[in-house]
């Protein structure tokens, strides 16, 4: 899987204020969902993935 490096990333704690959700749950919904990103400051997810999941529970 090709990701582009200008995508903007996010941590896991941003990633759950943007879902709305506490950390663990949104832990257990990204890890369903999407992959994580390896990057050399720590695992981040990619922001349109994020906005996409928010989107799917509705």
């Amino acid at each position: 899987m090709h990701i582009n490096p200008n995508d903007p990333l996010v941590t896991l704690p941003e990633a759950a204020a943007r879902m709305g959700v506490n950390m663990r749950r949104a832990r257990n919904i990204l890890s369903r969902n999407i992959k994580p990103v390896r990057t050399p400051w720590g695992i981040g997810y990619r922001l349109d993935d994020v906005n996409a999941v928010r989107k799917m529970g509705r």
